[in-house]
C-alpha cells in the first residue's frame, strides 16, 4: 500500500473519530441536561404541588387547570375474552383461590404481553401469598409494559412502604407524580408516608393540601387529618380548598 493511500486512510479515520467524539459530547450534554432536570424534580416532591397564577388585570387567582390522567387516553382494542378472564381472576382471588387466579393471570401475561393490568393483578396475588420479590417484579413489569398506568405505581409504592422501604416508596410516588403531577392519590399517599413513616409533617401537609385541593376537599377524614397536621406544623395553608378552583384540562 502506497504512503499516499495510508495517509488518506489515516485522515479519514481521524475525521470519523472526531465526528464521533463531537456527536458523543452533544449527546452527553443533552443527556446530562435531561438528567439534571430529572434530579431537580426528584430532589423534592414539593416540586409537583399545584401552583395557581394571578390574573394581572383582576389580581384574582386564576382557576388551576389540571393535567389529564395519561392512563385514560384511548387504549388499544382489548380482546373481550381477555377482559372476561381478567375479571374472572379478580373474582376468584376475592374468594381466596389464589392459585387458580394465578394460573389464569399468568396465562394472560403470555397471551396479551402488552396489557399491564394482568401484571398488576399478578403482583396482588404474589402479595397475598407473601412472595415479596415476585410482587415487586410483577408490578415493575406492569410499569414496563405500560408506563402510563399510574395505578401500578401506587400499588408498588404501597407495597414498598409495607416492607419498610420508605425511600424506595417515596421515589415511586415521585415517579407517579412525574408522570401525572395532578394525581390526587399519589399526593395523598406520599403525604401519609411523610407523616406516619418519615417524620416530615410539613411535606405531608403540603401534599395533603394538594390532594384536598384537587378533589375539592370532599374527603372529610383527610380534612380532619390535615387540620391536625396544621396544628402540629404551625404553618398556614398554602393551597386553599376552594370549590371549582381546579378545572380539568
Amino acid at each position: 500500500m502506497s504512503w499516499f493511500i495510508k495517509f488518506v486512510i489515516i485522515i479519514i479515520s481521524l475525521n470519523w473519530i472526531a465526528s464521533c467524539v463531537t456527536k458523543g459530547a452533544k449527546t452527553s450534554d443533552k443527556a446530562s441536561g435531561t438528567l439534571s432536570k430529572t434530579l431537580v424534580e426528584r430532589k423534592d416532591s414539593l416540586f409537583f404541588i399545584p401552583k395557581r397564577e394571578t390574573d394581572p388585570e383582576t389580581q384574582q387567582l386564576k382557576p388551576y387547570v389540571k393535567l389529564p390522567n395519561p392512563y385514560l387516553k384511548p387504549p388499544e382494542q382489548i380482546s373481550a375474552t381477555a377482559v372476561r378472564q381478567y375479571l374472572n381472576a379478580k373474582k376468584i382471588l376475592k374468594s381466596n383461590q389464589s392459585q387458580t387466579a394465578k394460573n389464569i393471570v399468568e396465562k394472560l401475561t403470555k397471551e396479551y404481553p402488552k396489557l399491564s393490568g394482568p401484571w398488576a393483578l399478578l403482583g396482588d396475588i404474589y402479595a397475598k401469598n407473601n412472595e415479596s420479590q415476585k410482587v415487586i417484579e410483577a408490578y415493575q413489569q406492569g410499569i414496563k409494559v405500560n408506563p402510563d398506568n399510574v395505578n401500578i405505581y401506587i400499588k408498588l409504592a404501597k407495597y414498598l412502604r409495607r416492607q419498610g422501604q420508605y425511600e424506595a416508596a417515596k421515589s415511586t410516588y415521585v415517579d407517579a407524580l412525574m408522570l401525572w403531577k395532578d394525581f390526587p392519590e399519589a399526593h395523598l399517599n406520599i403525604a401519609v408516608l411523610y407523616d406516619v413513616y418519615m417524620n416530615e409533617p410539613l411535606k405531608a401537609q403540603r401534599h395533603m393540601e394538594a390532594y384536598q385541593f384537587l378533589t375539592e376537599g370532599t374527603n372529610k377524614k383527610v380534612n380532619r387529618w390535615l387540620q391536625e397536621l396544621i396544628k402540629r406544623t404551625g404553618k398556614p395553608v398554602e393551597l386553599k380548598i376552594e370549590k371549582h378552583a381546579a378545572v380539568s384540562g
